[in-house]
């Protein structure tokens, strides 16, 4: 199929989608020849509604244009709990290619993943059995992960932010991939929705999708919630009732919605009795200890945007465990990667790791390392 993507429209008029044009064409273009060349393409993405999205409507591009009877020999996809490719993946990735009777090493491609440091362990060592990677995210990204992939689709590379969520990027790539699909107009504002976009491209998106925000928050609550229970490979039946249901699954969707929103009520309880409060010039430091608050579930998971949404103002939150911390903020010049930075030159000794946008994400360290990590924050927190 050969179409013009120099001229080929994006969904909606976009400034930001125009400057990645370039690095879009290309990502199409290594995966046509993929396919053409019947090279095996595996589909990484992170486990939540965003990574679902944007893994999905890139397998049913790919596979839409695959000339082979069994088009799910030749593209896979594997979800990742962590948001970056994983080590242990990566290994198993190897295992499977040597394994198998192909002879040429996958495409890998890496969505709502990759592009961060922590991921390079596992890029490095795949790259070295001859494995080729594609990244399409919209995390702040390291420059070695963008020299060492062979495409790269990343809006932060032109300063745009993160609005421009994967689910969107990948859309978009889809229809390049394969121009006749149909039935995606709601995919980039519901990943967009449950990611919490924002800005112009967002609210154009919103308008294709026909639907209203809230609709695409109910829903995109119910995707995270049954993919948050997934342990397997889940059917693609099952995947498509959730992202393309008929008219009785989304009555089931709206029935499940309110459902979750009573787990979250009583997790509300727990988070206004347990959170703490500090004043830190202008703005308040909320502090909650989720593993001494929290059952592991999915109303559980989301504790750090439940505490954080009970106070208003410019105010910073951390969901605490032994071993890692979980940050929301709003209204302050909060920047988490930066601080994970500054965290890894000042405590190599508390093995730091994390990731996410400026105002959301994580931070692990080792458990002797907590209470020295904390004091850094806070005191970081007061010169803001």
């Amino acid at each position: 199929m050969n179409i013009n993507t120099d001229s080929k429209p994006f969904l909606i008029k976009s400034d930001n989608l125009e400057k990645l044009r370039p690095s879009i064409i290309k990502v199409t273009n290594l995966i046509k020849k993929a396919v053409s060349e019947k090279r095996q393409i595996v589909i990484r993405h992170h486990d939540d509604c965003d990574g679902y999205t944007a893994g999905l409507v890139l397998e049913k591009a790919i596979k839409s244009i695959i000339n082979d009877h069994k088009p799910q020999y030749l593209c896979t996809r594997q979800l990742s709990r962590s948001p970056y490719f994983d080590y242990i993946d990566a290994l198993r990735e190897a295992n499977n290619f040597m394994s198998g009777y192909k002879r040429v090493a996958p495409l890998i491609i890496l969505t709502d993943l990759g592009s961060n440091s922590q991921s390079m362990k596992s890029i490095q060592r795949l790259s070295d059995f001859g494995f080729d990677f594609i990244i399409v995210d919209h995390h702040r990204f390291d420059i070695e992960n963008k020299e060492i992939a062979k495409g790269f689709v990343n809006p932060h590379e032109f300063d745009m932010g993160s609005s421009l969520n994967a689910g969107a990027l990948a859309t978009e790539i889809a229809l390049f991939i394969n121009p006749l699909l149909t039935d995606l107009t709601h995919l980039p504002a519901l990943s967009g929705v449950a990611d919490k976009s924002s800005g112009t491209d967002f609210e154009e998106y919103l308008k294709l999708s026909g639907y209203t925000k809230d609709e695409l928050m109910e829903w995109g609550l119910v995707i995270d919630h049954d993919t948050y229970y997934l342990r397997f490979n889940p059917r693609s039946e099952l995947m498509e009732s959730l992202f393309f249901p008929n008219e009785n699954q989304k009555i089931v969707i709206k029935t499940m919605s309110k459902e979750i929103d009573q787990g979250f009520d009583d997790i509300k309880l727990a988070a206004k009795k347990f959170s703490s409060v500090k004043n830190i010039g202008n703005l308040k430091l909320v502090m909650i200890e989720k593993h001494k608050v929290c059952h592991r579930d999915y109303a559980s998971s989301k504790i750090v945007r439940i505490t954080h949404e009970l106070y208003d103002g410019p105010r910073i939150t951390f969901a605490l465990t032994p071993d890692s911390i979980s940050y929301r903020a709003d209204e302050v010049d909060f920047k988490g990667p930066a601080l994970i930075k500054e965290l890894k030159e000042k405590f190599p000794f508390a093995l730091i790791n994390g990731g996410g946008h400026d105002v959301a994400g994580s931070i692990r360290f080792n458990e002797a390392s907590r209470d020295e990590v904390i004091e850094f924050l806070i005191e970081s927190i007061t010169k803001i």
